[in-house]
């Protein structure tokens, strides 16, 4: 600021926001507080409690950031954006109901803001409130052209409609992708998952095997051959990718491989996993369930004999071990395995 500016609030204030906009949050914070200080007009000081506050928020400082938006949102009642703020603060701490009324504040007065409906939505979502949260979407979808929706609204209804409608879940997942197809972004390797889950539940088995892939593509974990091998295995995209949910994807994969009864190439996709990830325990029980349908007793036992050996309490390895020894006619065995099972899990409902 000119000298005959350093002590003017107006113009510290529009300094303040200038920084903010650069990232230079340190300068910016030192304006907006010289400006608070050096003046009695309680909107103006409102303005500079809010570009504090907006320093804290970006660095995610939430408790501070609060408390300057609450100050803001004192001084000054009728200004808004302390209150979209302050949302942001509480849905930071999951206080869905007070983020909600703060929200809901800024959008009574502007009922046809994109972004804040969507919060809402949102918060709505993650506290439970479903039919709430389909209404302000449906809003959204009912009042914006359909290619300025963002791919978050699409997912959100996506989510929402899962249970109860998966082929409309997946027309939503669909236009999510679009949506960031259109603007040349990648398409994140969850939400191809989810495509593919989707597909799998809709017994569009060829469907779900080309989503499968493209999510483990996004995950970097290299496909599986007709065989089920994994080429590559040993490479650091396939290591990192399998440390996250890339594992979940290949597993899915594999359990639409042995819903088909390409046995073999399941098979091999689980035997990868146990490689990568020898605690998966699911992927034991089905190789030794994939082995029972194979008639081979003995190394389904052995499957779930060293899935035991890794997690010894592993309640169902103990109880597709007894349910073996049972459908072989041995009852000696097969109670003993119930015994363990009640030790480990009293209240198991096979072993009562």
């Amino acid at each position: 600021a000119s000298p005959e500016n350093k002590n003017n609030s107006m113009v510290l204030n529009i300094l303040a926001n200038h920084y903010i906009i650069r990232d230079e949050l340190d300068k910016a914070y030192t304006l907006a507080f010289h400006a608070y200080q050096n003046t009695e007009v309680t909107k103006m000081r409102a303005e500079s409690c809010y570009h504090i506050a907006r320093t804290h928020h970006m660095k995610q400082q939430f408790e501070q950031a609060h408390k300057y938006y609450q100050y803001a949102a004192t001084y000054w009642p009728e200004f808004l954006l302390p209150q979209i703020g302050l949302g942001q603060c509480l849905i930071a701490q999951s206080k869905w109901s007070e983020a909600t009324a703060c929200l809901e504040k800024v959008l009574k007065a502007n009922p046809y803001s994109y972004e804040v409906r969507k919060m809402i939505g949102c918060v709505c979502a993650r506290s439970g409130e479903y039919g709430r949260a389909l209404e302000h979407f449906k809003k959204i979808t009912e009042t914006e052209q359909e290619h300025q929706i963002d791919e978050e609204v699409w997912v959100e209804l996506g989510t929402l409609h899962e249970r109860e409608s998966p082929s409309k879940a997946l027309s939503f997942y669909h236009k999510a992708r679009d949506a960031l197809k259109s603007k040349a972004e990648k398409v994140p390797a969850e939400l191809l998952n989810n495509i593919a889950a989707l597909y799998h539940k809709l017994s569009d088995g060829k469907r779900a095997i080309r989503f499968y892939e493209k999510s483990l593509e996004a995950y970097g974990i290299p496909l599986p051959n007709e065989t089920g091998e994994l080429a590559g295995e040993k490479g650091e995209p396939f290591v990192e990718g399998m440390k996250g949910n890339g594992v979940t994807v290949l597993y899915n994969l594999a359990r639409l491989h042995e819903a088909q009864h390409n046995y073999n190439v399941a098979t091999h996709i689980y035997q990868a996993i146990l490689r990568e990830r020898p605690n998966y325990m699911d992927a034991y029980s089905r190789l030794g369930q994939i082995a029972e349908v194979n008639g081979s007793t003995k190394q389904a036992s052995a499957w779930y004999i060293e899935a035991l050996g890794v997690s010894p309490t592993h309640a169902d390895s103990w109880t597709l071990l007894s349910k073996l020894y049972l459908n072989q006619g041995d009852f000696a065995q097969g109670q003993k395995k119930l015994e363990k099972i009640l030790q480990k899990s009293p209240h198991d409902a096979y072993a009562n």
